[in-house]
């Protein structure tokens, strides 16, 4: 668990160490994990950030990753585009 311990001052983006700086005076005396793996058998999944002590838990998503995308359609090669 101690790979997963969270460094205050690194994060993964700039809009997680901003999310990080705000909840450092309310966590930081609790057990916190970053980037913590779902303990399970091949699982891939990560939390972003835990409050073990809390147990709470975030899954921080910016703004960016909720823009538009396109996908397209391995058999008909037709592109699906989802807002």
């Amino acid at each position: 668990m101690n790979k997963y311990k969270i460094n205050w001052n690194q994060a993964p983006s700039k809009q997680q160490q901003f999310l990080q700086d705000f909840l450092y005076p309310f966590w930081k005396d609790k057990i916190v994990l970053s980037e913590f793996k779902i303990p399970g058998r091949n699982c891939l999944l990560r939390i972003d950030l835990f409050n073990y002590s809390g147990k709470q838990a975030i899954e921080f998503s910016p703004k960016s990753h909720h823009g538009t995308f396109k996908k397209t359609n391995t058999k008909t090669g037709e592109t699906l585009s989802e807002h």
